[in-house]
């Protein structure tokens, strides 16, 4: 078996493709098998192809009976490959040729190796304009894409590493089918499951500019939908997995950045259509995801719903806990002031991680309300995804009396 299986996926790159190739096929690493997976092409990229073929028998042709797409073709390519390590171009680029073999010598025990790149335009002028602020070496992979997020060193694409083929079939991370932007939620899906990530700072992947790319072609609505497809795709995940504490504003921030992203391609595109409605272009499947990105108010006023359908109940408590401290605690508390209905404190899992203070009230380790575990009620005022977490450590603590605010 190679050491590394390269995926190109190629469409209509006749005038770049041979650049590409030569780049992979001169890699001062030779243990490799290059997988090229022709998308339907029209023009001549399939005969460049072939002849490279013959040259070469590491390189493998593929091909789409029509045309699917990058996110679709990448993926077919994963499941030819057969290499330890995956490493994905795009026939438009072209590599360094020491990338492999820089790649590869320091991927042991990392789910993923991160490189730096430069661009360049059709005339061959470079844009090196991009800020890879991370230091060289082995990070932990969430303590990565913080720092990334934070110094706003995010690179996106899926060119710009080494993937472990172990890791991404052990987690399942295959790109979406069918939408633009694809490679936003697989770095973000990578991201969220690796253990460890080696850092090159050497810039060793030329990204080419060009006028009729999937980044700089006209905007269309097929843009905006697939952009909001995405920042509910994340928004989704991110309400439903457990982040560490210290990763959540990353997370945010990840989100955000995409949302702008978002907003910029939706307000080029309804300019110049008048009247333009996103919902009204949106699928089934991404409009049921709708109310968790147009905004906060349908969040907080369901929450405000569900705590007044409930509030005789909460009435009738002897003591009353809330069980966090952030917004959504901050929330709660304003619904139950507007109804004169004061709580005994807030509690959280750990003290050290928490504000001292909620609006006046004094934050405690849930530990502190052992003594009035048989009468008290626990309002779980944190995200969803943490109910599972807090119920079983209520019940190890004694505390049987609890609410679910969603």
């Amino acid at each position: 078996m190679p050491k590394v299986s390269v995926i190109i996926p190629v469409f209509n790159a006749e005038d770049y493709l041979a650049e590409c190739l030569d780049s992979v096929i001169n890699q001062t690493f030779w243990d490799m098998e290059i997988i090229c997976i022709d998308d339907a092409s029209t023009d001549g990229s399939l005969d460049i192809l072939q002849q490279y073929a013959h040259k070469d028998f590491r390189l493998t042709i593929l091909r789409n009976r029509e045309n699917r797409g990058l996110s679709f073709t990448r993926n077919v390519g994963l499941e030819n490959a057969s290499g330890d390590y995956v490493l994905f171009v795009d026939s438009d680029d072209y590599i360094d040729k020491k990338l492999v073999s820089l790649t590869v010598e320091v991927s042991e025990n990392a789910d993923i190796v991160c490189f730096d790149y430069v661009k360049n335009d059709e005339l061959g002028n470079s844009h090196d304009e991009h800020l890879f602020d991370i230091e060289s070496g082995r990070h932990s992979a969430m303590d990565y894409f913080t720092e990334t997020v934070e110094k706003n060193s995010i690179v996106y694409s899926a060119w710009s590493k080494l993937y472990s083929r172990k890791f991404l079939i052990k987690n399942n991370i295959k790109f979406i089918n069918g939408i633009k932007y694809e490679d936003v939620v697989f770095n973000f899906l990578c991201m969220m499951k690796a253990d460890t990530i080696y850092c090159l700072k050497e810039k060793l992947y030329t990204y080419r500019i060009r006028s009729d790319s999937i980044m700089t072609a006209n905007i269309d609505g097929k843009n905006v939908t697939d952009y909001f497809y995405i920042i509910c795709w994340l928004t989704h995940y991110y309400l439903g997995h457990y982040v560490d504490v210290g990763a959540e504003r990353a997370v945010e921030k990840y989100i955000h950045t995409v949302f702008h992203s978002f907003i910029s391609c939706y307000r080029r595109y309804a300019s110049d259509n008048d009247g333009y409605t996103l919902k009204n272009d949106l699928k089934k499947d991404i409009a049921k995801l709708y109310g968790i990105v147009t905004g906060y108010e349908n969040y907080h006023g369901l929450l405000q719903q569900n705590i007044e359908e409930r509030i005789e109940t909460i009435r009738e408590a002897k003591h009353i806990i809330l069980y966090g401290a952030g917004d959504i605690a901050r929330e709660v508390l304003e619904v139950l002031n507007r109804y004169d209905i004061a709580i005994d404190g807030i509690a959280v899992s750990n003290r050290l991680q928490s504000k001292r203070s909620l609006l006046g009230n004094r934050v405690c380790a849930v530990t502190e309300y052992i003594d009035k575990k048989e009468d008290s009620l626990i309002i779980m005022a944190t995200s969803p995804k943490f109910y599972s977490e807090i119920r079983e450590n209520l019940l190890q603590l004694g505390f049987r009396y609890y609410m679910e605010i969603f």
